[in-house]
């Protein structure tokens, strides 16, 4: 599969849809350029580590958030048990 494409001046490719498509490259997807002596460049998804691939696995929501909520939560209903208790 063959496609053309331009370089922008801040040196970035645009990579056809059709092909990103075939090989199920989607945004943020790392990849490995390589250079040939002929002058050829070579694209590949790169190989990921554990963390790289569990990276963006909480896409949704803000877990941090979620949890400084919790605790702030709990902070308020012990002040509020200390307080009756007085």
């Amino acid at each position: 599969m063959r496609g053309a494409t331009r370089l922008t001046t801040k040196g970035q490719v645009v990579i056809p849809k059709a092909i990103r498509d075939r090989l199920r490259w989607r945004a943020g997807t790392l990849l490995d350029v390589e250079a040939e002596p002929d002058g050829t460049v070579r694209m590949r998804a790169a190989a990921l580590d554990a963390i790289d691939r569990g990276f963006g696995f909480l896409t949704e929501g803000d877990p941090v958030g979620d949890l400084e909520a919790e605790h702030r939560a709990e902070i308020a209903e012990d002040e509020r048990d200390e307080h009756r208790r007085r």
